[in-house]
């Protein structure tokens, strides 16, 4: 399709420090640092992960199951990596092995859109129902077992009905909303 993609480099500053063409790639998804500082990039497109150096070198890449449909990408501090769709959780090892394949449709209901992010030994994926507005978080372990789901209905404050977020500091969830 003739696109470019590129990875930029900045300080926290915002000073542009370089940039670097990623290959063999027609779309972007997420990135994320990993803890050795290497960059991890997505392409759910083509059903790819990459790996580069924070210097811009190429380290490695791997095929992922779902294409398109993943939605989501975070890691965790082993560096396994974690790509859900509306259906599906699945966590991969730091070199593309396929660790564990969750389906997570019965636990928050179908047709979602989800997003995720990781908290020690916690996973938690927000989910966005398109067909009731009754979105949802569970809470997962990092094998993908869920262990607790919960409404999202502004109890905080607001209507809740559109995630489109999620976060954590280590002691709190913060999501955000189109419409809360």
């Amino acid at each position: 399709n003739g696109a470019v993609v590129k990875i930029y480099k900045y300080t926290i500053d915002f000073a542009a420090v370089t940039s670097w063409t990623v290959t063999g790639m027609s779309s972007t998804g997420f990135i994320a640092c990993d803890s050795s500082n290497n960059i991890i990039i997505s392409s759910f497109a083509d059903s790819l992960i990459k790996k580069y150096s924070n210097s811009g070198s190429f380290v490695s890449e791997f095929t992922v199951l779902g294409g398109a449909a993943n939605n989501t990408f975070a890691l965790d501090s082993s560096n396994n990596h974690y790509l859900s769709n509306s259906s599906s959780l699945r966590v991969y090892d730091s070199s593309g092995v396929l660790i564990t394949n969750v389906s997570i449709t019965a636990v928050l209901a179908s047709n979602n859109f989800g997003i995720l992010t990781i908290a020690g030994a916690k996973i938690y994926y927000a989910a966005y129902v398109t067909s009731s507005g009754n979105d949802r978080i569970a809470e997962l372990t990092l094998g993908g077992v869920v262990s607790d789901t919960f409404a999202v209905d502004g109890a905080a404050g607001g209507n809740v009905n559109h995630i489109c977020g999620i976060a954590n500091d280590g002691t709190y969830l913060y999501t955000y909303s189109h419409y809360g």
